[in-house]
């Protein structure tokens, strides 16, 4: 295997997203600037409180896009560090915070071969120690976000998500991760569905955010 995996690299060399230094799909160097870049930035207030940390730029685009539609994987530990600090920052206004992560339907997942959010959170919860809390479940497969607008986005969304019963939530301070907020209609709708497990708190977070 590993023999493979030497032989591999030799053929399709990984080179940053962004900047083609070789080597790794993100450089230290261009991690350390988007890391340096980020912050909780607050999309919206209402229903929930939603925060990102970079907006979806040329940059983000690349990675995002690489790790979740192209399946690099490894981008996942990447992620998470330039999310770390920011993570950190919104958990420290907690009293027991917990990470959940932005479910995916059965569909999705096998046509994309794993739940990008899922792996960025077990990344985030190894490096913060922060508890993950996988609460929320998604029975239904609908529509991709992309290409509709904000009604049609709420529409898409109605009763997709559901609480996981055998997640206990009450009293934690639920932080929602996804990668990308458009109009918040996803968070929202994973919030909603787990107001049932009566949790202390709710609010979401993503890696970046795109207007509208």
């Amino acid at each position: 295997m590993k023999i493979w995996n030497l032989f591999a690299d030799l053929l399709f060399p990984r080179l940053c997203l962004i900047c083609g230094a070789e080597d790794q799909w993100l450089c230290l160097s261009c991690r350390l600037q988007l890391t340096e870049e980020a912050e909780p930035l607050p999309q919206q207030a209402a229903p929930l409180p939603i925060f990102a940390c970079l907006p979806y730029e040329h940059r983000m685009q690349h990675l995002i896009q690489g790790y979740k539609y192209d399946g690099l994987r490894e981008l996942a530990d990447s992620l998470a560090k330039i999310m770390c600090p920011t993570v950190e920052k919104i958990a420290a206004q907690c009293k027991n915070p917990a990470l959940i992560p932005a479910p995916m339907s059965e569909k999705r997942r096998r046509e994309r071969g794993f739940n990008h959010t899922e792996l960025l959170v077990q990344s985030l919860g190894a490096m913060t120690s922060i508890p993950i809390a996988a609460a929320a479940l998604k029975p239904h497969h609908t529509l991709p976000q992309v290409g509709l607008d904000r009604g049609q986005r709420q529409k898409n969304l109605c009763d997709a998500f559901r609480w996981d019963e055998r997640i206990a939530i009450s009293e934690r301070d639920c932080i929602i991760i996804d990668d990308v907020c458009t109009t918040g209609s996803t968070i929202n709708a994973i919030g909603a569905a787990l107001q049932e497990g009566h949790p202390a708190s709710l609010r979401g977070l993503t890696l970046a955010y795109e207007p509208l």
